[in-house]
C-alpha cells in the first residue's frame, strides 16, 4: 500500500458457475457496488487475482469488496477496509 493506491489479492472458486464478470469495488462509504468505483478483472477463470487500485486521495479509509456476475445477476464478497497514507511533507531546514 502506499499513500495513493493499494493491491488487493483475492481468490476465485465459483464452484459450477460461469463468471460473466468479476472483480473488486471500492467506495469512501460503505457498501460499494459496481454502481460506483470498479476495477474489472478480465480473466474470469478460478484462481488468484490481483486488482490494482490507484488515484486514491491520501489519510482517507476506503471500503471495498469483491464482485462476480453470472447468470443469476452480480453477487458480493464480504467488506473490507483500509486507510490510505498520510501525504508527510519533510520539513526544510536551513541554517545561518
Amino acid at each position: 500500500m502506499s499513500k495513493n493506491g493499494i493491491d488487493i489479492n483475492f481468490g476465485l472458486d465459483n464452484g459450477n458457475s460461469a463468471f460473466t464478470a468479476l472483480g473488486i469495488c471500492y467506495s469512501l462509504s460503505a457498501t460499494p457496488t459496481i454502481a460506483g468505483n470498479k476495477i474489472a478483472i478480465g480473466d474470469v477463470r478460478v484462481g488468484y487475482k490481483t486488482a490494482k487500485i490507484t488515484g486514491l486521495e491520501s489519510n482517507k479509509t476506503y471500503y471495498y469488496r469483491a464482485y462476480f456476475t453470472d447468470t443469476d445477476g452480480t453477487s458480493y464478497s464480504k467488506q473490507y477496509s483500509f486507510t490510505t497514507l498520510k501525504n508527510v511533507v519533510k520539513p526544510t531546514v536551513t541554517t545561518e
